[in-house]
């Protein structure tokens, strides 16, 4: 999906430029569900290609932002990731972090922003995501 970025090098959590998508997990009696890791592609191209549309130089942003909540609570943040201008694998593991295993019926919402444009003369910034997967376990409580 392309995605319009924010057009300031300030990250803003909840920022309504923002890619989200919520996770609902509910652990089976005497089971855990852990989340792993997420896995997906980004970029932030030189030109931009509307479907249909325009085409041409794009305000590309530097930096890009990923912010986790598991039942509204803030449970990870990391910023000022650096975007590249061609297609880049990111995988976030997230196996030694306890917020990522529940016990109980629980809602992750994670939360993508791109920001920090390069600053030449393009009145369009935007920046490609395209999520491949999380990896979940199940697994009895320990």
């Amino acid at each position: 999906m392309c995605v319009e970025s924010k057009l300031n090098c300030v990250y803003n959590p909840g920022d309504e430029r923002s890619v989200i998508f919520t996770m609902e997990v509910i652990p089976n009696i005497d089971k855990h569900i852990q989340i792993h890791e997420i896995r997906f592609f980004e970029k932030s191209p030189l030109n931009y290609d509307w479907v249909n549309g325009d085409k041409g130089l794009n305000n590309y942003p530097t930096k890009f932002g990923l912010r986790v909540l598991k039942n509204n609570i803030e449970i990870l943040r990391i910023t000022d990731i650096n975007s590249l201008r061609d297609w880049n694998e990111r995988k976030f593991n997230f196996d030694n972090l306890p917020a990522f295993v529940s016990k109980e019926k629980s809602t992750f919402q994670f939360e993508f922003l791109a920001y920090c444009p390069i600053g030449n003369n393009s009145t369009v910034s935007v920046w490609i995501l395209k999520i491949c997967q999380s990896s979940l376990l199940a697994s009895k409580r320990i």
